[in-house]
């Protein structure tokens, strides 16, 4: 067996509950043909009104004003990427596992690549842009707006806590291996801190402390030949603005889409009132908002005749982005939701060859070299992404890692998902897409 040297990029991210208000939407969409590239890509909107509740001189309304505005500041080029490549690699997880629960996080793959890309050279650059849908932006253009999208995350909410953290870690006797502009590339726009590779638990203690101690362990041991981590954490908390009642959750009958039944706990709001929905006569959703009304999850059902499935395997992102800002407010007289909880891995080694990348699994990272280490040629060796996601009564808790290894050789109408069903959560400022998953079967662990 050959020695390999290894780099891992870890992306690791944490998302909890969060609380909500309704938003307005425009219109519905009547066409399932509509499924494809009528509809381009717009901005999600942004909407000011909130900050007349605060005094603009108070802490509060400087800090959603600056956080806003560097959340609306970010390019379209990014946020329309970041949701081609959310769907694209949705429908490839998908294909394998379309009976499955999933679970993933689109960000949290796309800036553990992205940051490792700033190492890429000419060929793998331009195969790593493809498959994470960055053409036609440069190496600077990507950095600089995911420097804004993570200062926008730091305070986007005075109801929800919400932060982006990045770290570099290397083997003292890699040091000088590694291309110092590349470090400080990635200490200028990722906000990196740079440390000493000693211990594992040095690192794990750093992901522990920046996720609230809600993942406590990535690395059990370091490889042979070790040279350097990247690590990136992002941590959410808050809670539903409208509450589920523990004592109103009950089993009721969960429909799969082979015909089985199951008995699901389904939290509800047997409530008449408006609800912020989008129905067609393919597809039904629903808006929950969180805090001040700038990230929202959203779930979707396909009508009786027609499965949630159907839908997805039309999916582009030009629909998607078209539905999500379609919703309105409508009345009917509750929802259901099933409480479920997914634990989610896989390696995406495939995946990504499927989207082009292909240099970079032999070679092309000469940019994270300095050219003092003879038969220095680092190459992806993995790439892996775990995911966790939780949802009780109380709210949303979710977790998300993506390890990039490169190694060198030497009745009333309710909206009721009682049927398999796709959701995502999103910042509404700018349309970044943060997390998306699918329940085929909410009682699966």
């Amino acid at each position: 067996m050959k020695n390999k040297t290894v780099f891992i990029t870890i992306f690791v991210s944490l998302l909890i509950s969060i609380s909500c208000n309704g938003n307005n939407r425009s219109s519905n969409v009547d066409e399932f043909s509509g499924f494809g590239d009528d509809f381009p890509i717009t901005d999600s909107g942004t909407n000011d009104d909130e900050l007349e509740y605060y005094d603009s001189d108070s802490e509060i309304f400087l800090k959603y004003n600056e956080s806003d505005k560097k959340a609306y500041s970010i390019n379209n080029s990014l946020i329309n990427a970041n949701t081609e490549f959310a769907v694209k690699m949705l429908k490839a997880i998908l294909a394998d596992e379309e009976e499955k629960n999933i679970f993933f996080s689109p960000i949290s793959i796309s800036v553990a690549l992205s940051m490792t890309m700033n190492g890429a050279d000419e060929e793998n650059h331009e195969e790593m842009s493809k498959a994470l849908e960055f053409s036609g932006m440069t190496q600077k253009d990507i950095n600089k707006n995911f420097f804004d999208l993570i200062e926008s995350l730091n305070y986007c909410d005075n109801d929800a806590e919400l932060s982006l953290a990045n770290s570099i870690w290397i083997v003292p006797d890699y040091n000088n291996c590694i291309s110092e502009p590349f470090t400080e590339v990635l200490e200028k726009y990722y906000q990196s801190g740079v440390f000493e590779a000693d211990y594992p638990d040095s690192i794990n203690n750093w992901v522990k402390e920046k996720t609230k101690g809600k993942i406590e362990k990535v690395i059990d041991e370091f490889p042979d030949l070790l040279v350097m981590y990247l690590i990136n954490a992002i941590y959410f908390r808050g809670s539903w603005a409208i509450p589920f009642k523990k004592e109103d959750t009950m089993p009721l009958d969960f429909f799969k889409k082979d015909g089985s039944i199951v008995s699901a706990d389904m939290m509800k709001i047997e409530k008449r009132g408006e609800y912020t929905l989008f129905t067609d006569q393919y597809l039904k959703g629903i808006r929950l908002p969180y805090g001040r009304d700038k990230i929202a999850f959203y779930a979707f059902t396909g009508r009786i005749d027609r499965s949630i499935d159907e839908y997805l395997n039309k999916l582009t992102a030009p629909y998607l982005n078209h539905v999500l800002n379609s919703f309105n407010k409508l009345i009917i007289d509750g929802i259901f939701i099933p409480k479920f909880r997914i634990d989610y891995e896989k390696d995406l080694m495939e995946t990504f060859k499927s989207f082009g990348m292909k240099k970079a699994f032999c070679g092309g990272f000469k940019n994270m070299n300095n050219n003092k280490c003879i038969g220095f040629n680092p190459y992806i060796s993995a790439i892996k992404h775990k995911s966790f996601i939780d949802v009780t009564e109380e709210g949303t808790e979710a977790a998300a890692v993506t390890v990039v290894e490169t190694s060198n050789e030497s009745g009333p109408e309710f909206f009721s998902l009682n049927r398999p069903f796709f959701f995502l959560i999103r910042d509404d400022r700018n349309g970044t897409i943060l997390f998306m998953g699918k329940v085929a079967d909410p009682t699966q662990k």
